[in-house]
């Protein structure tokens, strides 16, 4: 497999993911550039020159108190996957992060909120840094975190 996840207690930044994405109901346009603001662990601002796919993203995460909460973040790291082959459950072993609005696995991760909304965000070449630490530029780790 090779991914290591968590629920984050917090996520800051913008996040541009790859390619497709779905939600737990099912895909949205393909081809939808978007550009995901988080604060304080919660999206706070969506970017998009689609308009269906912002009023459609939009109406999901908002359908539930949680759903603009990150509630799941996780690292792939099966380095032999080098490209996306549209399955989620493997795409996310890719080198690079992903992150899910909403539903935080609460029995994996010991989160003790829940959410009925789930819409996994993948980002195949980020840079990362974690308090200060880099674990990520352009979708590779550091040598720095191994030790």
């Amino acid at each position: 497999a090779g991914e290591l996840g968590t629920c984050p207690a917090s996520v800051d930044g913008v996040v541009v993911p790859d390619s497709t994405w779905t939600t737990d109901r099912g895909e949205l346009p393909r081809g939808a550039r978007l550009r995901l603001h988080f604060d304080g662990g919660r999206l706070v601002e969506i970017e998009t020159r689609e308009k269906d796919v912002l009023d459609a993203l939009r109406a999901h995460v908002d359908s539930d108190a949680n759903g603009r909460r990150v509630g799941q973040i996780g690292f792939g790291t099966n380095v032999a996957v080098v490209t996306p082959i549209g399955s989620l459950l493997q795409d996310q072993k890719m080198p690079g992060i992903h992150l899910s609005l909403g539903h935080p696995f609460g029995e994996l991760t010991g989160a003790t909120w829940t959410s009925a909304v789930e819409v996994p965000v993948l980002i195949r070449r980020p840079d990362v840094s974690v308090d200060g630490t880099v674990l990520m530029v352009r979708g590779r780790y550091t040598t720095g975190i191994l030790g």
